[in-house]
């Protein structure tokens, strides 16, 4: 039916009312040189909602003061809709530096602490768990920690690599289905956020062991097959597996070269 464009009109109808009330934050495109006012991503019902100080110097304590009222025009505007968060999905984090004499580091949580609430199922308000920005939460397929780093995302994609192995190799099935499921299955899986990750060569190389230590044999290929021709194109006698990391790379490139010079959300981004 009309539920997902529904509530697009009504998702894009609160963030118009939040950024007239001043909330969001503006930035820099490094590569479009736009300025351009955030305030919301959102995947269906999936909201990431972000705000920020005027300007690089308003401390944490300063925009962490604002916060509670834009969870209040957030929370208002759904339920003016009908809508409501969902609680045992919420969480935040708190981006903030300091100057160490030699150079930035990230605040802790005990240095700026505070708690923000939202109206539980039964009315009372609860507080949001609030994770530090070396802590990451899964969201939408995508391990994603303020910091930057990518070890979780290597951990959650090497975790179901290891799972889907340890199926394939205790399993019975015909050499053709176990390199259709290597190629379409669990390649997919790896291969889907690497447009928005910047993962190692060394990175997805470890990802990508339990896969090929037990996709190749039961796709009567020996385990330890030269890697450079298991990556290789069918037309130098490769397999076509292609490397994880080379796809990461082309993606990159193809997002820069289609969005770059677009007014697209994508674009604005970039």
């Amino acid at each position: 039916g009309a539920a997902m464009a529904g509530y697009a009109l009504i998702a894009a109808t609160i963030v118009d009312m939040m950024k007239e009330a001043g909330f969001g934050m503006d930035m820099w495109s490094p590569i479009s040189k736009r300025v351009i006012k955030l305030l919301s991503f959102q995947m269906v019902d999936d909201a990431t909602i972000v705000h920020g100080g005027p300007t690089n110097f308003t401390s944490g304590e300063e925009i962490f003061a604002t916060m509670q009222d834009l969870l209040n025009h957030w929370e208002g505007g759904l339920h003016t809709a009908g809508g409501t968060i969902a609680t045992d999905k919420s969480y935040w984090h708190l981006i903030d530096f300091k100057w160490t004499g030699g150079k930035w580091k990230y605040r802790g949580l005990d240095e700026v602490p505070g708690d923000l609430t939202i109206t539980g199922p039964n009315g009372t308000p609860v507080v949001i768990p609030r994770l530090d920005v070396t802590e990451s939460k899964e969201l939408l397929g995508l391990m994603i920690r303020p910091d930057g780093k990518e070890s979780d995302q290597v951990k959650h994609l090497r975790q179901k690599t290891k799972a889907w192995a340890d199926k394939v190799r205790t399993g019975h099935i015909q050499p053709e289905d176990a390199w259709y499921c290597t190629t379409r299955t669990i390649m997919k899986t790896v291969e889907y956020p690497l447009m928005a990750t910047t993962m190692t060569k060394k990175e997805l190389t470890h990802v990508m062991a339990p896969l090929l230590l037990a996709g190749l044999p039961k796709s009567g290929v020996q385990a330890c097959f030269p890697r450079v021709l298991v990556h290789a194109s069918l037309r130098v006698q490769g397999l076509e597996l292609y490397h994880p990391f080379n796809t990461q790379l082309i993606e990159h490139l193809l997002a820069i070269l289609r969005h770059g010079t677009r007014h697209t959300l994508t674009g604005d981004l970039l």
